[in-house]
């Protein structure tokens, strides 16, 4: 392990700050986004996250949103870290959420379209709903169809002025292939083998792509990009990539740690 990668991993263990020459920096909170104090008001460019799955896995964490909670629990939950997003991020900021429905006894829960009506209230425009379609999913059942689509709803606070570089999407072949003139809402993007209700510490990790795309999207350089459900990094990584200051945050330090440290070294 270089110089550089243990002096990362022993401040990840402070959970303090990350810089380098250029005034990039990285930080990784371990502890719940329902209070993001460490974050100032409207500070952060770009929010991108995927919210943990409602009521399918308990990763034994005190505090953990979603498991053995109500629909309706697990939404007011949401809310306040939603609130708190609201709060850090800049006035021509977006926010991007990776989501899709659940099938729970026989009944299919629209959560997307929950999320939705909650942001609304709390003051955020819907700019747009983007398909993320996946070469693998959820498995068809003897009276369903398979799951190979998620959703990536788009926000702003502000739907006359956002930062919206449409041009840094260019070079995506998944237009070109088809002869579109632009890329468009559907998203063809490999999604990364899961293991959904097993025990393992990340049963779905987001590509990496498609936050390469938002962040390209969404900012510029040295701009910060907010993940309140850090999970494996994956945001933090393409932050890296791409030359963009973040901030993460997650509960589950135990299970997580070890694969942020692991996943970002590698980048160093």
């Amino acid at each position: 392990m270089t110089k550089n990668v243990r002096g990362f991993v022993r401040k990840m263990q402070e959970q303090s700050l990350l810089n380098s020459v250029d005034g990039v920096s990285h930080k990784v909170h371990f502890k719940s986004s329902e209070k993001m104090k460490e974050v100032k008001k409207e500070s952060v460019q770009c929010v991108v996250t995927s919210p943990p799955y409602w009521d399918l896995k308990n990763y034994n964490v005190d505090g953990q949103i979603g498991y053995k909670e109500s629909y309706e629990e697990y939404h007011s939950r949401l809310k306040v870290v939603w609130k708190e997003c609201f709060r850090v991020l800049k006035k021509d900021g977006s926010f991007w959420i990776n989501v899709h429905s659940k099938k729970h006894n026989s009944e299919t829960y629209l959560i997307p379209l929950d999320i939705i009506r909650s942001l609304n209230k709390i003051g955020f425009f819907l700019k747009d709903i983007l398909i993320w379609h996946k070469s693998s999913g959820i498995p068809s059942g003897e009276k369903r169809f398979g799951q190979h689509f998620e959703y990536i709803l788009f926000f702003v606070k502000d739907k006359n002025n956002f930062k919206f570089r449409k041009e840094s999407l260019d070079s995506i072949i998944d237009y070109k292939i088809e002869n579109l003139t632009s890329i468009g809402d559907v998203w063809n993007i490999k999604k990364k083998a899961g293991n959904i209700g097993k025990d393992v510490p990340h049963p779905a990790i987001f590509p990496v792509e498609m936050i390469r795309r938002i962040i390209k999207v969404s900012t510029d350089k040295t701009d910060v990009v907010l993940d309140p459900f850090l999970g494996s990094g994956t945001t933090t990584l393409a932050a890296i990539e791409l030359h963009r200051s973040s901030v993460g945050y997650e509960l589950n330090e135990k299970d997580y740690k070890p694969l942020i440290e692991k996943v970002i070294s590698k980048k160093l």
